[in-house]
């Protein structure tokens, strides 16, 4: 069977109308990512031509055919077969019900030029040639005599489902032995080998009627008349006749006779030899531990897949749950934002003594510059009456010898009455003032510059209590700002020991992971093992084997090792 032209209509992942030609290539191959439909297309083949495929397990369920959401699927394979060209065709439709069955199916035999291009596939149902079957049931018997193989044997030998390639190989030596004898039709040796033993059976049944008349006839020529010697002479020539008709078939049994006997000697033989070939004792149990051991691998297997089903589930839901850095940023701003609080309270606290403190130090330096200034007017008024003392000592020095009547040294003017002489006290009791004035000034000078000092101090502890009130003020609403929505520091707690508690999850489940692929691993070199041993069983059933080749010993069970030795 050669395929030559495929036609889909909403069948599996073809829900559109999809055409495959095969013709004009003697090799192809279907080639597509994982999904992509190249199984399908195996299906669909094997759908056409016996209603149902491999893959879908139930051979009587059709409802695999349909694509999604699809009511009918229509499937039309052009083959060739035996030297002719066939049309194929089966449609499913989905009741009312939600129920698949087959609406329609045919098998067509078309003329031996026909052209499969020129179809446009737009109906699958079109008569193409003389209609072979009209049914299911029709089509099923019809296509087992076209294509000479039964569904069981054609996914075997023609289109193996995936994962079975071997299964053609490793069938039962009759199962596989039918397959091939339907395949290059060597039934006509069994009918060529069934019609000579039934004519050896015919001759050996005429040698064994011919021999008693023949001894017969000798016994009655002795005593009979030459009449009836004549008559017998007559007979025996016939008699001799029949016998040398039957000699060859005669002589054939003897030489049967002797191949028995040799056949008797030869079997005698090949019993000595078969007594000397005995069965491992582990023989039947080596296919069984390769088998558990392999039951154990797809064990393991799963095992591997709901653990990384699991680890891919805790990932999934870290990577998707909140960002952990991102909560502890938001926490680390609602604790800046308690430090930044309880520092403004105290920078509140500690600007009013400063401000207050300023305020202080502000009176002060009026205060010193009032004393300053009162100092400073007290000594000029000291050196006035310091001045005006010595003026008048000079008057009275240049006076000491003035008479009434005597122009004045100052301003020659006659002086009528000479003043009286000033005390000498008063000159002292002035430096004495200027002296106290001076000190007094000096010290209010002090006093002030001190003052000052303390003020450009307390400035600047106002300047920097204000500036860091403002900068942590300006932090505090910028920091409520950030937060403004945002969940309270508890919950934020909860949310990063629900993170963490995840991450302990997600490497617990690594861990289990790398475990159950350790298993595997420890899984598959057991089967290995077992596979190995197997195979040793079976080199040394093979090298029993051919010691006694010579014997024809028959076709081995590959598939059981201790019925291979039975």
């Amino acid at each position: 069977m050669r395929p030559m032209r495929l036609d889909l209509r909403g069948f599996a992942a073809f829900r559109e109308q999809t055409t495959v030609d095969f013709t004009d290539t003697d090799f192809f191959a279907l080639v597509g990512p994982t999904g992509s439909g190249k199984s399908t297309i195996l299906d669909a083949i094997c759908f056409a031509l016996y209603g149902t495929a491999p893959r879908w397990g139930s051979v009587k369920s059709v409802a695999h055919a349909l694509a999604p959401s699809a009511s009918e699927a229509a499937v039309r394979l052009i083959f060739e077969a035996a030297g002719a060209r066939y049309a194929v065709t089966r449609v499913v439709r989905r009741d009312g019900k939600g129920r698949a069955s087959t609406r329609a199916a045919a098998l067509q035999a078309l003329s031996p030029g026909f052209d499969p291009s020129t179809l446009d596939g737009a109906e699958l149902l079109n008569e193409l040639g003389q209609p072979l079957a009209g049914t299911p049931a029709e089509l099923d018997v019809a296509v087992t005599e076209v294509v000479g193989l039964p569904y069981d044997q054609f996914i075997k030998c023609v289109v193996l489902p995936q994962g079975e390639f071997a299964a053609f190989l490793h069938a039962k030596p009759a199962e596989r032995q039918e397959i091939l004898v339907r395949l290059l039709g060597l039934d006509v040796y069994e009918k060529v080998r069934d019609r000579a033993t039934t004519l050896v059976t015919e001759a050996n049944a005429q040698l064994a009627a011919t021999e008693p008349v023949l001894a017969e006839l000798n016994t009655a020529a002795s005593d009979a008349s030459l009449e009836d010697a004549a008559i017998a002479l007559h007979a025996a020539e016939e008699l001799t006749a029949a016998v040398d008709k039957a000699l060859p078939a005669l002589a054939a049994a003897q030489e049967k006779a002797t191949s028995a006997s040799q056949a008797v000697a030869e079997t005698e033989r090949r019993l000595s030899l078969l007594t000397m070939v005995r069965a491992p004792k582990d023989a039947a149990s080596l296919a069984a531990a390769a088998q558990q051991a392999t039951a154990k691998v797809a064990d393991a297997a799963v095992a591997v897949g709901a653990a990384e089903e699991h680890e891919e589930k805790l990932r999934h839901q870290l990577d998707s749950g909140p960002d952990p850095a991102l909560l502890a940023a938001v926490l680390n701003l609602h604790e800046e934002r308690s430090k930044v609080a309880t520092r403004l309270s105290t920078l509140d606290k500690d600007l009013a003594k400063t401000t207050k403190a300023h305020e202080t130090v502000e009176k002060q330096r009026r205060l010193a510059e009032h004393l300053a200034a009162t100092s400073a007017e007290k000594v000029t008024a000291a050196q006035q009456a310091l001045l005006a003392a010595q003026t008048a000592d000079r008057a009275a020095w240049l006076r000491r010898d003035l008479k009434a009547g005597h122009a004045c040294p100052v301003c020659e003017q006659q002086v009528a009455k000479v003043p009286a002489q000033p005390e000498k006290p008063a000159m002292a009791a002035a430096k004495h003032e200027l002296a106290q004035a001076e000190e007094d000034a000096e010290k209010a000078r002090l006093q002030l510059g001190k003052v000052d000092r303390d003020l450009r101090e307390a400035d600047k502890k106002l300047t920097t209590a204000t500036a860091q009130h403002d900068q942590l003020a300006a932090r505090l609403s910028e920091v409520d700002g950030l937060l403004d929505g945002a969940e309270t520091p508890e919950e934020l707690r909860q949310q990063l020991k629900a993170v963490e508690t995840r991450r302990r999850e997600l490497s617990d489940s690594a861990t289990a992971l790398r475990t159950a692929r350790e298993a595997h691993r420890q899984a598959n070199l057991a089967v290995q093992q077992a596979e190995e041993r197997l195979r040793r069983g079976w080199r040394d059933f093979d090298s029993a084997r051919d010691t006694v080749a010579a014997l024809a010993p028959p076709v081995a069970d590959r598939d059981d090792l201790g019925q291979a030795w039975a």
